[in-house]
């Protein structure tokens, strides 16, 4: 039996509500990194999708934050992860 969680992983609550907070979406923040929206998307939603350290790195500038307040987040998301 598979377990759906609709809640957004701990790494996509940090970037959706930067986004947020900066009027920006997604696809600006694919345009701006150089990472294509669906990954960004999968980062956000998935918790098994890890983000590299290239791409924190990167969404991490482009919205202005600490790349330690994302891999926070995907700690927080790891440890979660098996908790399951």
């Amino acid at each position: 039996m598979a377990i759906y969680i609709e809640e957004k992983t701990k790494f996509g609550q940090v970037v959706l509500g930067r986004l947020k907070e900066l009027g920006r979406t997604q696809v600006w923040l694919s345009k701006e990194t150089g990472l294509t929206k669906v990954y960004i998307s999968q980062m956000c939603s998935d918790i098994t999708k890890r983000p590299s350290f290239d791409a924190i790195f990167r969404i991490s500038t482009a919205l202005d934050i600490e790349p330690s307040s994302l891999t926070t987040a995907v700690l927080e998301d790891q440890k979660n992860k098996r908790e399951w």
